[in-house]
């Protein structure tokens, strides 16, 4: 069994961070990434009204975060301030919320809120990911490209009009789940979250990295890392050809990659979106 180490040094080598709506709209990016002294990291804000806020509420905890502190202090930390400032939905509500994936350099570990990917390099050339699913969302996906099927079987809807939110039912049904899904996050069966409730101890995902570790790869669920080689993980370029490839086979997000939403029309500019969500990703080399 391979030995586990505490402290080594860590370069970021890359760095790409871009909402769906393309570099013109960077006010509309709910992602964002961090690189300091102690800690380097990706946030993804939950859709909703204050996704972004959420997300830079998480991201600016890690300022006054020791570089010895662990994920029970920094996840008590954030909900305390989450709590302060956004409160709790009592019923139907979008409650702000963020994904995240944090590298302790101090403490050589990776912690994991939410649907966010941490992918280990190691010497010898294998590779070693870590994700964490959600299976509720998934099943809500399926539903979403099942009904949104059907509509496109019987005619009721063209696959030019998907691309309108408007025409989108399932993500419509998927909205109602969304207003109510406050109501599992971090609990037993639920999915966990940097948010106003607390992450109960052993629920985030700590990741402590391997000895062989070269490169680590930080990102938000904006890239689907699980439909991606090996080789297409080596680089911020190869990460979007492959982006792309995937765009452009399933751009509904109802087949390959299954997604709450897929490309939509950008109502700014009336032109189609690159993409489907908001992405990020931070490579770091592992000295």
């Amino acid at each position: 069994m391979l030995q586990r180490i505490k402290r080594r040094r860590f370069e970021v080598a890359e760095t790409f961070c871009e909402g769906k709506f393309g570099p013109l709209f960077p006010e509309k990016n709910q992602d964002r990434y961090y690189a300091g002294p102690r800690h380097i990291a990706v946030f993804d804000g939950v859709s909703g009204p204050h996704g972004d806020e959420a997300a830079r509420l998480a991201c600016s905890v890690l300022t006054g975060l020791a570089g010895d502190d662990g994920e029970r202090t920094y996840a008590h930390m954030v909900q305390q301030r989450m709590l302060q400032t956004f409160g709790i939905p009592q019923k139907v509500g979008i409650m702000p919320a963020s994904t995240a994936a944090i590298l302790s350099r101090a403490r050589s570990e990776v912690w994991m809120y939410g649907d966010v990917h941490a992918v280990e390099m190691l010497r010898d050339g294998a590779v070693v990911r870590h994700n964490v699913p959600i299976a509720e969302a998934r099943c809500g996906y399926a539903l979403r490209a099942r009904l949104n099927r059907m509509r496109l079987a019987s005619g009721e809807i063209t696959d030019e009009m998907l691309y309108e939110p408007e025409h989108d039912l399932g993500r419509m049904l998927l909205g109602e789940v969304h207003k109510r899904q406050h109501v599992t996050a971090n609990t037993e069966g639920g999915y966990t979250v940097l948010c106003a409730k607390p992450v109960p101890a052993g629920m985030a995902r700590v990741v402590r990295l391997l000895p062989e570790t070269a490169r680590l790869v930080l990102a938000s669920d904006g890239y689907p890392v699980e439909l991606m080689d090996d080789r297409d993980l080596a680089s911020v370029d190869t990460m979007e050809r492959k982006l792309a490839e995937i765009n452009a086979a399933d751009p509904h997000c109802m087949g390959l990659n299954l997604g709450a939403k897929g490309i939509t029309v950008n109502p700014d500019t009336g032109a189609l979106n690159s993409t489907y969500d908001d992405r990020t990703v931070v490579i770091i080399d592992v000295l």
